[in-house]
């Protein structure tokens, strides 16, 4: 709940194209020069967060925890969150309607930039990640401390590279990381409800056996003496 009230009062800042002074200044500082070493270095680690780079490690992981654990509901949950992620984050940019800053002509981009899709889809992803691997106990205890640990600095420093090469105004980060949290919430619940529904499934689905003819319970009973 309390990601859905701060993910609405950060979009109620952006509605319509609404860009606050704060959000303004805090964008200014972090945008880097075109051709600089911290502009290159932001389109780099930027890539990290592109579609394509996120549905690859997304298939990459849900591979790998298939094939350790056969369960492909599990296995499911990573490439969904992302695709989630994606859909959604199209979704809200044009309900939403605040263009790029200026400066998204540095890299090329242009359109509406709340949320940050790069930084839902990378957010998704690795929460669903860490969700899945946590539960297989592939992740346990100072294993787990360092990958969340790992997950936060690489989702912080996509943020802030789409931040620095132009492309997003803070906030538009901000969003994109609530919303990815969300994404892959909804992605896990997802996975619950259908491994419910398989559950219950499979009882109806069992086969039933034949009901045992006489011949066959004299086969199985041994015959007593005297009777």
């Amino acid at each position: 709940m309390t990601l859905v009230v701060a993910l609405a009062g950060v979009t109620a800042l952006a509605w319509h194209g609404r860009v606050s002074g704060l959000d303004r200044t805090l964008t200014g500082d972090l945008v880097q020069r075109p051709g600089s070493m911290a502009f290159d270095t932001g389109k780099l680690v930027s890539f990290l967060g592109s579609g394509g780079a996120v549905m690859i490690v997304a298939l990459l992981i849900a591979t790998i925890v298939w094939r350790r654990s056969g369960d492909i509901v599990l296995a499911g949950v990573v490439p969904l969150a992302a695709a989630i992620g994606g859909v959604t984050e199209l979704v809200a940019k044009h309900l939403v309607e605040r263009l790029r800053p200026a400066t998204a002509v540095f890299i090329g981009e242009a359109g509406f930039g709340f949320p940050s899709g790069h930084t839902t889809g990378f957010v998704a992803m690795a929460v669903a990640a860490l969700a899945v691997l946590s539960a297989r106990a592939v992740l346990r205890g100072r294993a787990h401390r360092v990958a969340v640990v790992t997950v936060v600095v690489f989702a912080v420093a996509v943020g802030v590279a789409r931040v620095a090469v132009g492309a997003h105004y803070v906030f538009d980060i901000a969003a994109g990381m609530l919303l990815g949290v969300l994404c892959a919430r909804s992605a896990v619940a997802a996975a619950l409800v259908v491994d419910r529904l398989v559950s219950n499934a499979a009882p109806a689905l069992a086969p039933v056996p034949a009901p045992l003819s006489q011949a066959d319970i004299r086969h199985a009973v041994p015959a007593v003496d005297g009777v």
